[in-house]
């Protein structure tokens, strides 16, 4: 905003060259603190700063799961931005005005509150607000309009949209896995790196053994390359020739980490207590972050690395099984571990 007003003057066309997107309900107090830098600190009108919020303000809604709509308790919210809360409860005041002049029935009123129950609700802010709401799959989004936020649709049929967020294969193919896809682009051209659909193209080569040899010999550098990493960080020897099985993402409740390592638990006590019961070498790999205040998250961690220290420790069974938590996970690490992958673990629900 600093920067528009200094090159143009002003900032009253400030939503002819920007759009905020609110990534999932985080950065939703973004709406409040526009309008407060709009009015004190520009000396814009409410109207006026509205007007260049609700032009500017574009909001994605990643799950319809309740736990991620984010609400607040109202004194949190007065007692860390008073100022915002002021904003946000003159926003509340006049959406109420406005679903009154549209003869909005009581419990779609009460369905649509910015704040309700001493809670501030952070997505029917961005709803009311922004003027694109979007979902990231076209059933995602479905699901949105039809049922989670009908009452909002009804009234603004015209904000909702769809962007779907599929896999980035150019990141996690064509960066991540050079060889492999450098194997693939002699196969069948580099038509596939701007269509993915062209990846069909291999399916002749099925049934291909020399394919065959030298996508195994690619995935095992790739083992190599994440062992090495996983010794020096993790001091733990894994087995190349073991199957690399990963889970990573959010460590979350919905995200079901939790049912995985009871799954290893199970593994582990039932070789303890039969000899003759034996798996094909696993190799179990958690990377997962989760935020500070979130004790459940926590516990699985220490669960996770708790149970490490047995398997990897028990020499009757580390020869079939190792558990890995890798530490600080993110893209680059990601970039690692995925080349490697024989397995990927999706049990979310």
């Amino acid at each position: 905003m600093r920067g528009h007003k200094n090159r143009y003057g002003s900032l009253d066309d400030i939503c002819d060259s920007y759009v905020f997107q609110l990534n999932d309900t985080h950065p939703i107090l973004a709406i409040p603190e526009m309008m407060r830098l709009l009015i004190d600190e520009y000396g814009y009108s409410w109207d006026a700063a509205w007007y260049q919020v609700t032009h500017s303000m574009a909001y994605t809604n990643h799950t319809i799961m309740a736990e991620a709509l984010e609400k607040w308790p109202v004194q949190y919210v007065q007692q860390l931005i008073p100022r915002c809360y002021m904003i946000i409860e003159e926003i509340n005041r006049r959406a109420g005005i406005f679903y009154n002049e549209r003869g909005i029935s009581e419990d779609k009123r009460r369905n649509m509150a910015i704040i309700k129950d001493g809670m501030v609700h952070m997505t029917n802010l961005a709803i009311y607000t922004c003027f694109s709401v979007n979902g990231v799959a076209s059933l995602h989004t479905k699901i949105l309009e039809e049922s989670t936020f009908h009452d909002f649709y009804e009234l603004f049929p015209k904000k909702f949209n769809n962007k779907t967020n599929g896999i980035t294969h150019r990141r996690w193919f064509l960066y991540a896995n050079p060889k492999l896809a450098a194997l693939t682009t002699a196969k069948i051209g580099d038509d596939w790196i701007t269509a993915i659909d062209e990846i069909e193209k291999l399916k002749p080569f099925v049934d291909d053994k020399k394919l065959q040899k030298d996508f195994l010999a690619i995935k095992m550098e790739n083992k190599v390359k994440l062992a090495k990493y996983i010794k020096a960080n993790n001091d733990i020897d894994i087995d190349l020739n073991s199957m690399i099985d990963v889970q990573i993402k959010r460590l979350h409740a919905y995200k079901r980490q939790l049912m995985n390592i009871f799954h290893i638990m199970y593994l582990y006590h039932r070789m303890k207590a039969d000899p003759k019961f034996r798996i094909f070498p696993h190799t179990f790999i958690f990377g997962a972050k989760a935020a500070p205040s979130y004790v459940y998250a926590k516990k699985i961690i220490e669960l996770i690395n708790a149970v490490a220290k047995i398997v990897n420790n028990d020499p009757d069974v580390n020869k079939f099984m190792k558990v890995v938590f890798i530490e600080n996970y993110g893209v680059s690490l990601a970039e690692l571990i995925i080349p490697a992958a024989d397995i990927s673990e999706q049990i979310s629900l």
